[in-house]
């Protein structure tokens, strides 16, 4: 299945918010909203992973590659 790290998530949202003038919650409150919808975070050697999730390549800051 899908998972990405929740610094990247985090730092995906908040870029996208800062594009089109939302306005962004912090890091933790954002966690938090994003365990409430059901998706579980694992603490491994990268860090906090969500399961459930991903990003496309557009939004993951690879542009594709």
């Amino acid at each position: 299945g899908f998972q990405v790290r929740a610094r990247l998530l985090y730092q995906t949202y908040r870029k996208w918010g800062e594009e089109v003038g939302e306005r962004v919650q912090n890091e933790t409150n954002f966690g938090k909203r994003i365990s409430d919808q059901g998706f579980k975070g694992s603490h491994g050697r990268a860090g906090k992973v969500y399961e459930g999730l991903g990003l496309t390549p557009e939004r993951d800051g690879c542009d594709g590659l």
